[in-house]
């Protein structure tokens, strides 16, 4: 697996996860569906917050899938998360998990004493059923066995078990990972369905952290208006230039090709960012 170019000294862990999955358009939801970490989990890694993370063998886990679905060495990741977490933290996780499966145990135990006495009665009360059953069954020249043994035959030429196999890939298909998800995550937004070109010249990724309207204008087309809610991320895709107005005040942060652009001074009450124009300047 190819290793991620060199990060600055000052970059966290969480701060390059984070980075790397805006450049590649991707909100939590589609990390914890193709992951199955927590979304919650996904946001503690990439805010660094390791008192939030489960215990040191499910962080080093749950680190090493993020690794790989970014394109980023597992060892690599796990020597770094080594470094930068704090022992006490993941320490006191693990005691709290291990707390806490002691609680389980207790109170599975607690809960089985009773149910023990009432299963000895009743399994010695079936015991007596059946030796008189049997009893029974010898007296009147009964044989139970050969009964049984027809009735395994004919269950053996009934394809249950083909039935089950056929419908197991059916129900492996219908399983839905989203339906596993809160309420609230549910309720993120969505990012745009636009693919990525890699052959595309310029991409410019936005994340606004507050409702704004833009226009955009790509390759000398016509400017788009656009709505964006706070929280989204969006990109677009050019082979000549790229021309993004946004207002005043907009709060937003830029990338262009990975690289992090800073805004433009105001002219006349709007911010122009135009590509390549602006770096030519």
């Amino acid at each position: 697996m190819e290793n991620y170019r060199a990060t600055p000294e000052h970059e966290t862990l969480g701060d390059l996860f984070r980075k790397l999955r805006m450049e590649k358009s991707l909100d939590v939801t589609d990390v914890a569906l193709e992951t199955r970490i927590p979304p919650e989990t996904i946001r503690a890694m990439e805010a660094d917050d390791y008192s939030r993370l489960p215990a040191r063998a499910f962080a080093r886990g749950f680190y090493s899938l993020y690794a790989k679905m970014l394109g980023l060495d597992p060892d690599e990741v796990l020597l770094r998360f080594t470094e930068e977490s704090s022992p006490d933290d993941l320490d006191e996780n693990e005691d709290r998990s291990y707390a806490q499966s002691r609680r389980d145990k207790n109170i599975s135990s607690m809960a089985e004493r009773p149910s023990q006495t009432t299963g000895s009665i009743i399994s010695f009360s079936l015991l007596i059923i059946l030796l008189v059953a049997a009893g029974i069954s010898w007296y009147a020249g009964y044989n139970p066995a050969k009964q049984i043994s027809n009735w395994l035959r004919g269950f053996q030429q009934t394809p249950v078990l083909e039935e089950v196999q056929e419908q197991i890939p059916e129900l492996l298909q219908n399983t839905n990972p989203v339906e596993q998800l809160t309420e609230q995550e549910r309720a993120l937004p969505e990012l745009s369905a636009q693919p990525v070109l890699a052959e595309a010249k310029y991409q410019l990724v936005a994340e606004f952290q507050e409702p704004v309207e833009v226009a955009i204008s790509l390759d000398g087309a016509e400017p788009e208006q656009l709505s964006f809610p706070g929280g989204r991320i969006e990109s677009w895709q050019a082979e000549e230039h790229i021309v993004l107005e946004l207002p005043r005040d907009a709060a937003v942060r830029l990338y262009l090709n990975g690289i992090v652009v800073p805004l433009p001074p105001a002219v006349e009450d709007k911010i122009i960012v135009s590509i390549p124009e602006y770096f030519l300047d």
